[in-house]
């Protein structure tokens, strides 16, 4: 047996020995069929939308050249203007959460408003959209910058606050960027970091403290890839962007991180 595969049966072992409380998730896409939305755990982002106008599935694995110049599969996000496309996982409230993922900005919408992309943590409050609940997300806005944007509090008194993400130059349709974001959910403080995906090299990062932080609204129950376009106005074309090697590390977990960075390295080697 290769030491990645012995890498891999160990990581899985440990995976499903783990408590719901506590359960990592890495993902490269690679097991799931061409042209469909992937399986369990995802669900199409429409599931959570009360009135979804992009028809289900808004986002597809697909073929392409990942950060390291090699062929992989990865999801991408329809080209549509309405409410949100992407893709969605539910997991369990947790005191902290590092989510960090590879995602590469296809297309800018010329709708305004409409945001092509972006990944993050959010808390189903009921909201008609995504983008009307407790969140923290970093994604791409029209002014070709990444953004760090956490919303907190109860629906009606809600407070959002956004910032750019220090120090990274303007994003160049077509290349792979690493984002992460590490949230404190009983601090309410949020670090938003991007790297360059083939290099690893580190462009810029943002902390964010945030002023009253409500902890009863970070009690984050899905973690999701996915678009803004739901109050866009005008345009002919949506966003585009795609998706790939996802690492996702909640505490209290019982597997150190190494474990699960081991894992998604043995998948990428394969």
């Amino acid at each position: 047996m290769q030491r990645s595969s012995f890498v891999l049966v160990v990581g899985f072992s440990l995976l499903v020995s783990l408590p719901a409380m506590s359960q990592p998730l890495v993902d490269d896409f690679e097991s799931y069929s061409l042209g469909d939305l992937p399986g369990a755990p995802w669900q199409d982002i429409t599931s959570r939308l009360d009135s979804p106008t992009v028809p289900s599935p808004t986002a597809f694995v697909l073929d392409t050249t990942g950060p390291d110049g090699l062929p992989t599969k990865a999801v991408q996000i329809v080209d549509a203007i309405g409410t949100s496309s992407g893709i969605v996982s539910e997991i369990q409230p947790a005191t902290t959460h590092s989510l960090r993922m590879d995602v590469r900005i296809d297309q800018f919408s010329d709708a305004q408003g409409a945001w092509p992309g972006g990944i993050g943590l959010l808390q189903d409050e009921g909201a008609a959209d995504f983008n009307g609940d407790p969140q923290a997300v970093i994604y791409a806005w029209q002014d070709q910058r990444w953004h760090m944007f956490v919303k907190n509090g109860p629906a009606g008194t809600q407070t959002g606050i956004d910032v750019v993400i220090s120090g990274v130059p303007r994003i160049t349709l077509g290349s792979w960027y690493s984002l992460q974001l590490d949230a404190d959910t009983t601090s309410g403080v949020f670090n938003a970091s991007v790297f360059d995906a083939a290099s690893g090299t580190l462009l810029g990062s943002r902390t964010l403290s945030f002023p009253g932080w409500n902890p009863a609204f970070g009690e984050f129950d899905a973690l999701a890839a996915f678009d803004g376009e739901g109050n866009a106005a005008g345009g002919t074309h949506g966003g585009v962007s795609t998706y790939d090697n996802l690492s996702y590390i909640p505490a209290p977990a019982t597997m150190p991180f190494a474990v699960v960075a081991a894992i998604a390295f043995a998948r990428r080697r394969r």
